[in-house]
């Protein structure tokens, strides 16, 4: 899976206003942004909305702890339960159509 995630990366680089950080830590998701630890150090990064992926593995009960923090959390792809790619493309797209 180390080259699908290179060449993911590489794809959403090229989005303009998207910040997609590897090996990085949230601190904490706040309002007008999140705090990052990087291995550059901590990084305070503004956003309206904030997408966070971890790991290729089911972890509901971690992902559960994001619920409350703002008004509009979804769990999605491997988070929401282990499928294909596919099934994960699609519950981030409409995850994505429904952020308003």
């Amino acid at each position: 899976n180390k080259l699908y995630r290179i060449a993911l990366h590489q794809h959403l680089r090229r989005c303009s206003t998207l910040t997609c950080l590897l090996q990085s830590q949230v601190l904490e998701i706040k309002p007008d942004g999140v705090e990052v630890r990087t291995p550059q150090g901590i990084q305070q990064i503004p956003a309206d909305h904030i997408l966070l992926a971890v790991g290729l593995r089911s972890r509901t009960e971690a992902a559960q702890q994001f619920y409350g923090i703002t008004p509009n959390t979804v769990m999605i792809g491997d988070c929401k339960r282990v499928a294909k790619v596919i099934e994960a493309t699609h519950d981030g797209y409409f995850a994505g159509t429904n952020i308003r």
